[in-house]
């Protein structure tokens, strides 16, 4: 099994989508944080001058740009997960990863060495966790450079809580992962990488979740929400103070890892490995 995920994480070394990827990400959280300081900034004059015009007293401590959007550093860095850019970087890293074995012999030659394939998709699943690793590392340096340099009250911000940040990094973690296992097992059932690709990307744009909710209303369903049951909608929906759906946003993570799992394996037998 070492060398397998040693071969693997040799192939994601070699890959240029991977570098193009973390690139992109970086550059756009950086102008990201650059926009959302400038707007922030805007806020903080402008709430600034009302008080001087005012004459109302702050205490030395209180800065009034807390209350504009966030209130501690903490906060303010997730911020860079509540979109849907990570999540998509991990759907488009997963499909074309998992889809370059289609392209040529070396799933043939790999399983026939490994003796079975349920390895080689652990050991896929395992450089999708560590790529997933590597993506939410970079956007938390990125947004506290971008937001260090760029947004002067950000230093004088409360840290906030460690271990709330702790417990979202590591749900976010765990649902990025559920995604990746989804999207591995799209890309084995559709057979064809740029249109499973494609469709993770319409599946996490948020399209599929407003037809169903629709769907849902049609049917007396009210209130209904499908983001609460599947890994992507938690995703998107997850905040570092409202802590209260972390643990049905573990368990359907969970559920749908080993449902997606089991069928990828089941269907990567049961087929003929393409030459």
């Amino acid at each position: 099994m070492s060398k397998i995920i040693k071969m693997e994480w040799f192939r994601f070394k070699k890959s240029k989508y991977v570098y193009i990827i973390i690139i992109a990400l970086s550059m756009l959280f950086l102008f990201g944080t650059v926009l959302d300081s400038s707007q922030k900034n805007g806020v903080s004059d402008n709430v600034r001058q009302e008080n001087k015009n005012s004459f109302e007293l702050y205490s030395e401590n209180y800065d009034e740009t807390y209350t504009a959007d966030y209130t501690e550093k903490y906060e303010m860095l997730v911020s860079a997960f509540s979109g849907n850019i990570v999540p998509m970087s991990i759907l488009i890293f997963s499909g074309l990863f998992a889809g370059a074995y289609q392209k040529s012999r070396f799933e043939k030659n790999i399983v026939g060495l490994i003796g079975g394939e349920q390895k080689l998709i652990i050991s896929n699943l395992i450089i999708c966790s560590i790529f997933s690793l590597i993506v939410i590392f970079i956007t938390l340096i990125v947004s506290f450079i971008g937001y260090f340099l760029f947004y002067p009250d950000f230093t004088s911000m409360p840290t906030g809580n460690p271990i709330e940040l702790i417990r979202y990094l590591m749900l976010y973690y765990i649902l990025l992962n559920s995604v990746a296992v989804i999207m591995s097992c799209f890309v084995q059932i559709i057979g064809n990488q740029i249109a499973a690709i494609i469709i993770g990307l319409i599946y996490g744009s948020g399209i599929v979740y407003g037809i169903i909710d629709f769907i849902g209303q049609i049917l007396g369903l009210k209130n209904f929400s499908i983001k609460k049951y599947v890994p992507l909608g938690n995703l998107y929906n997850l905040s570092i103070h409202n802590q209260s759906t972390y643990i049905s946003a573990f368990f359907s993570a969970l559920i749908f890892s080993i449902i997606f799992f089991a069928i990828h394996v089941k269907i990567k037998e049961k087929q003929d490995i393409k030459c």
